[in-house]
């Protein structure tokens, strides 16, 4: 396939992280400026949310042999095995890789050098301010000489002879919780507050800061606290933290700019970049005054409120899509319901993609694989520039044909998985303006879709089987005709009508002719044969709203409401008929009749519908009685 841009394959996992969030930007941001089609794959869940096997499969949807470079969040990746296999995959079709925040053999790579900045922070407590008991927390215990920061950390105090403490350490895993509880322990157990609190994280900052002020003691003035990333809590907290802030959108940024290069490169070739770090002072260590950061404080809460309006907002129509989506019980209800709440993701196209088998069922495809994508998709909603397209199908390979159109701008799509545990619906497909993969709002708007989708299929599935359950509490499985049961239900109630209303009601006997003989020539399944051939019959005939049921044995009942004499003979000589042209047909050693016997009547106040209906035997045994009568006559003749 001949394409003018190069188009790159991003892949990632996890939620709302701004360490994603600004990587996954900064790489955007560089596509666009570099004319570069971009997609990203994205498998929306967190290590521990019991999901991830099931949205990893996302990855599985990448066609490497379309894309021209590969970029992988490698930390975010917490399954090594699925990691292995994504690098693996693109590195047989060619495709180099490009690893953001971790070497990894064969893979070109950016790397964010987290021990920079943290010894500048931890020089300027100790220069600047003097202080000689810094306690440390957010270190890995089980890897703490392997932590970047805390070997930085380590590395400050040789630097400056302060003997390392390892008492002064609070392996806190960069937990919050973690890191308050030993906060609280520290200050119950009467212990000394150190002169600075270093945490590995600003969430660990934010929260240490926060219980020092509800324990009483403040920040800056009686310890100093400060954090690590340079999130956008650090500036507009009270106080705003000292921090190092890592360059995560320059590493975004830079992953891209390094394509061209990495194109180049021999087989086996790779580049490795490195990205610094800046130590910003803020109020937590006392070098900036709150007038300083009065604006950053501002800013922070007009963000806060837009983005506090805008979850109430999207929340309430959330709400409002699943109870629409309860009350449907079919996939095309749940579609046309769909493109009405799919105005509230701004995105100028979108596509929602299932798989060929998504309405199936282990019972149905007992070796189908409802974890993986299925080789044909079948784009069920498809909105381009705010018109609704029609549905159609595409080749798994193709991954989404959109996406590889050239146009007068690149094409840039955000595309993750529908699942309701580890079964697998399909992906979302959204071209996006800005980045959308952290957005909590569109998370919980695509998992109320894969939980409505689950739905459906289940109340659908039951529906199906309380039809069949149905079937068998008041249908002969035989004939396929009413049961005893069933036939009786709905009769009684026509009877009680007709009594009231003074209309005639049509019961009519039937009895199929020598099936004992049948079964004793030629077999039980001959006989099960003449006993559905008589139940067809009788169903075939039926023009008037008449009710056909099966008694047992060879017993039948036909009944009907607001009848008349003249139907019903008509009726009886169409059954007849019916039975006749089976017979001339059929090449079997024998013939089918069944004899018939019918009351036609306007019930009075003390008739039962049993009543009727031993009329109507009477009937018909009065007329078998004389068909035998006339058969033995004419055989005595003939004898």
């Amino acid at each position: 396939m001949e394409r003018k841009r190069l188009s790159i394959a991003v892949a990632y996992s996890g939620i709302n992280s701004e360490y994603q969030d600004k990587i996954l930007r900064g790489i955007l941001d560089q596509a666009r400026l570099d004319n570069y089609n971009l997609a990203f794959f994205a498998a929306l869940c967190s290590a521990d949310a019991g999901r991830e096997n099931g949205e990893n499969k996302i990855f599985d949807l990448i066609n490497f042999e379309l894309f021209d470079a590969f970029i992988v969040l490698s930390n975010t990746i917490s399954e090594q095995e699925t990691l292995d296999k994504l690098i693996s995959r693109a590195h047989s079709a060619g495709v180099p890789v490009i690893s953001v925040d971790r070497s990894i053999s064969g893979c070109s790579s950016i790397h964010i050098n987290y021990s920079d900045g943290l010894g500048e922070l931890m020089d300027h407590l100790i220069t600047v301010h003097g202080c000689t008991e810094i306690n440390y927390i957010g270190a890995y215990e089980y890897d703490w000489d392997a932590d970047a920061r805390f070997v930085a950390y380590r590395k400050a105090l040789r630097r400056h002879s302060i003997p390392f403490d390892k008492s002064r350490v609070c392996f806190a895993d960069y937990d919050e919780y973690k890191a308050v509880t030993m906060v609280r322990r520290l200050l119950s157990e009467g212990g000394k507050l150190p002169q600075a609190f270093v945490c590995g994280s600003d969430s660990c900052a934010v929260a240490v800061c926060d219980e020092l002020v509800r324990q009483g003691y403040s920040v800056p003035k009686d310890v100093i606290v400060t954090g690590f990333d340079g999130i956008r809590y650090a500036a507009g907290h009270f106080p705003s933290l000292t921090t190092v802030e890592v360059g995560y959108v320059s590493a975004g940024e830079s992953t891209v700019k390094i394509i061209p290069k990495v194109l180049k490169l021999g087989k086996g070739d790779v580049i490795h970049a490195q990205i610094k770090n800046t130590f910003k002072a803020g109020e937590s260590c006392g070098c900036v005054d709150s007038d300083t950061t009065h604006s950053a404080h501002n800013e922070l809460l007009k963000e806060l409120n837009s983005e506090n309006d805008r979850y109430q907002s999207v929340t309430k129509r959330i709400i409002s899509m699943s109870e629409d989506l309860a009350h449907v019980n079919s996939f095309e209800s749940a579609f046309r319901k769909l493109v009405y709440y799919i105005e509230d993701i701004y995105a100028d196209r979108f596509y929602l993609c299932l798989n060929s088998h998504f309405e199936d069922d282990e019972e149905s495809r007992p070796k189908c694989d409802f974890s993986a994508f299925s080789d044909t998709i079948d784009c069920r909603i498809s909105r381009e520039h705010k018109e609704y397209k029609p549905r159609f199908t595409f080749n798994k390979k193709e991954v989404l044909p959109a996406f590889f159109k050239d146009g007068v701008f690149p094409n840039t799509f955000f595309i993750t998985p529908l699942l309701f545990h580890n079964r697998n619906y399909g992906y979302i497909a959204i071209s996006c303006d800005g980045y959308i993969g952290n957005n909590i709002l569109f998370n919980t708007w695509k998992m109320n879709i894969s939980t409505e989708l689950e739905n459906i299929r289940v109340r659908s599935k039951l529906t199906e089987y309380s039809n069949t359950l149905e079937r068998m509490y008041i249908r002969d499985p035989l004939t396929n005709l009413l049961n005893r049961r069933g036939l009786l239900t709905k009769a009684y109630e026509m009877f009680e009508i007709a009594k009231s209303r003074g209309k005639k009601v049509f019961v009519l006997a039937a009895d199929l002719d020598d099936l004992k003989i049948i079964n004793d020539k030629f077999g039980h399944h001959e006989g099960d044969n003449a006993i559905i051939q008589v139940g067809n019959a009788l169903s075939r005939a039926v023009k008037h709203r008449e009710l056909c049921g099966r008694f047992g044995g060879d017993e039948f009942e036909v009944m009907a409401f607001n009848y008349s004499e003249e139907l019903a003979e008509r009726y009886i000589k169409s059954v007849a008929d019916m039975l006749i042209g089976y017979n001339a047909v059929s090449e079997k050693p024998y013939n089918i009749r069944a004899s018939c016997g019918y009351v036609v009547d306007v019930p009075r106040e003390e008739d039962t519908l049993e009543d009727f209906i031993k009329r109507a035997d009477t009937d018909m045994y009065e007329n078998k009685h004389f068909r035998k009568k006339q058969t033995l006559k004419n055989e005595n003749k003939k004898g």
